[in-house]
Parts: structure tokens; sequence; C-alpha cells
């Protein structure tokens, strides 16, 4: 089956690319992608799956059409899968 994956953030600063196509088994789970992924990136691969846990990330905020998904969500033809990095900064505290 394929799925779009976007990649947002540090994650497609290190693996390159925002948007792809990718090609998986029938009956894949998020966790299968993101564990794929996390060969692809090499020595930043714990970014977005912990190999000693077989668990994503827990810092990665992983969008399945739209919806915040698990690692469990089994993934289908078309689907389209966003991987986001935690949010950070913001507005600082205001003093007097």
């Amino acid at each position: 089956m394929k799925v779009k994956v976007r990649l947002t953030g540090i994650y497609a600063q290190y693996l390159g690319w925002t948007k792809a196509e990718m090609t998986l088994p029938d009956g894949a789970s998020l966790s299968d992608l993101l564990a794929i992924l996390a060969e692809q990136a090499g020595e930043q691969g714990e970014m977005f799956f912990e190999k000693q846990t077989g668990f994503p990330a827990l810092d990665i905020l992983t969008v399945v059409n739209g919806a915040a998904s698990p690692g469990t969500t089994v993934l289908h033809e078309g689907d389209v899968v966003t991987l986001m990095p935690p949010a950070v900064g913001g507005c600082p505290t205001a003093t007097n």
C-alpha cells in the first residue's frame, strides 16, 4: 500500500525532504513506518522510534488523516501521515 508522509521541522531537516509517498506492506502500523524512517535517519533515528522499547519516540506528534494517532494505528492505502516535533518557545514571562 502507499501512504503519503509529511515531515515538519527538524524531522524534514534530518531526512532532507518534506513530502514523500512511501510503499508499506498491507497491515503496517504507524510504528512500522516510524521504524523505517528511523533507519533512514541513521544516528538521529531515535527521534522517530525507540528501538529499546519498540515504540514511537515520546516527543513526536503523529497525525494520520488530520487526527492525532498512536503508534498502534494501522495504516491504509492513501492515508496521509504528518510527523511534527514538539512545540517549543512561546512568549516569555512578563516581568515588572
